[in-house]
Protein backbone atom coordinates (compact mmCIF):
# COMPACT_ATOMS: atom_id res chain seq x y z
CA UNK A 1 0.00 0.00 0.00
CA UNK A 2 1.42 3.42 -0.43
CA UNK A 3 2.38 5.71 1.63
CA UNK A 4 3.24 9.34 1.76
CA UNK A 5 6.97 8.93 0.66
CA UNK A 6 5.88 7.12 -2.55
CA UNK A 7 3.45 9.45 -2.76
CA UNK A 8 5.89 12.45 -2.87
CA UNK A 9 8.23 10.12 -4.49
CA UNK A 10 5.99 9.84 -7.87
CA UNK A 11 5.77 13.65 -7.71
CA UNK A 12 9.31 14.29 -8.28
CA UNK A 13 9.57 11.17 -10.81
CA UNK A 14 6.57 12.98 -12.39
CA UNK A 15 8.43 16.16 -12.28
CA UNK A 16 11.68 15.31 -13.56
CA UNK A 17 11.07 13.01 -16.82
CA UNK A 18 7.81 15.38 -17.70
CA UNK A 19 5.34 12.10 -17.67
CA UNK A 20 2.88 10.87 -16.43
CA UNK A 21 3.29 8.53 -13.09
CA UNK A 22 0.73 5.74 -12.12
CA UNK A 23 0.86 3.62 -8.62
CA UNK A 24 -1.48 1.77 -8.08
CA UNK A 25 -2.40 1.38 -4.31
CA UNK A 26 -1.88 -2.51 -3.58
CA UNK A 27 -5.00 -2.10 -0.41
CA UNK A 28 -8.13 -1.54 -3.03
CA UNK A 29 -8.52 -3.05 -6.39
CA UNK A 30 -8.43 -0.34 -8.67
CA UNK A 31 -7.00 2.49 -6.30
CA UNK A 32 -4.49 3.83 -8.30
CA UNK A 33 -2.22 7.00 -8.07
CA UNK A 34 -2.37 9.11 -10.92
CA UNK A 35 0.64 11.93 -11.22
CA UNK A 36 0.41 14.15 -14.55
CA UNK A 37 4.00 15.90 -15.50
CA UNK A 38 3.35 18.65 -13.49
CA UNK A 39 3.35 17.23 -10.22
CA UNK A 40 -0.34 16.93 -9.78
CA UNK A 41 -1.31 13.96 -7.70
CA UNK A 42 -4.58 12.37 -7.68
CA UNK A 43 -6.09 9.20 -6.33
CA UNK A 44 -8.30 7.76 -8.68
CA UNK A 45 -10.74 4.63 -9.02
CA UNK A 46 -11.03 2.35 -12.05
CA UNK A 47 -13.94 0.27 -12.66
CA UNK A 48 -17.02 -0.82 -14.70
CA UNK A 49 -19.82 1.41 -14.43
CA UNK A 50 -22.74 -0.69 -13.72
CA UNK A 51 -23.80 -2.59 -17.54
CA UNK A 52 -20.94 -0.64 -19.29
CA UNK A 53 -17.96 -2.56 -21.10
CA UNK A 54 -15.15 -0.16 -20.73
CA UNK A 55 -13.72 0.78 -17.92
CA UNK A 56 -13.88 4.45 -16.47
CA UNK A 57 -11.39 6.64 -13.92
CA UNK A 58 -13.43 8.57 -11.23
CA UNK A 59 -11.03 11.12 -9.11
CA UNK A 60 -11.32 10.64 -5.44
CA UNK A 61 -9.64 12.97 -4.08
CA UNK A 62 -6.51 15.49 -4.94
CA UNK A 63 -3.22 15.17 -3.38
CA UNK A 64 -1.75 18.44 -1.34
CA UNK A 65 1.28 19.49 -0.25
CA UNK A 66 1.18 18.39 3.82
CA UNK A 67 -1.17 16.07 3.43
CA UNK A 68 -0.15 12.61 5.27
CA UNK A 69 -0.96 9.03 5.95
CA UNK A 70 -4.32 9.78 7.54
CA UNK A 71 -5.65 10.90 4.49
CA UNK A 72 -4.86 7.76 2.55
CA UNK A 73 -6.74 6.03 4.65
CA UNK A 74 -9.54 8.07 4.20
CA UNK A 75 -8.99 7.67 0.21
CA UNK A 76 -9.11 3.82 1.30
CA UNK A 77 -12.16 3.79 2.92
CA UNK A 78 -13.96 5.82 0.24
CA UNK A 79 -12.91 3.62 -2.36
CA UNK A 80 -14.08 0.31 -0.35
CA UNK A 81 -17.35 2.01 0.06
CA UNK A 82 -17.40 2.70 -3.61
CA UNK A 83 -16.61 -0.48 -4.97
CA UNK A 84 -19.02 -1.89 -2.31
CA UNK A 85 -22.03 0.31 -4.32
CA UNK A 86 -20.97 -1.08 -7.64
CA UNK A 87 -21.25 -4.67 -6.31
CA UNK A 88 -24.65 -3.90 -5.59
CA UNK A 89 -25.33 -2.58 -9.50
CA UNK A 90 -25.31 1.18 -7.96
CA UNK A 91 -22.88 3.68 -10.04
CA UNK A 92 -21.05 6.11 -7.41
Amino acid sequence: MLKKQDVERARREARETKREVVRPDGGVPGLTLRVGREGRANFCLRYRRPGATNPTWATLAEWHDGDDNAKLEAVRKTAVEWREQLRRGIDP
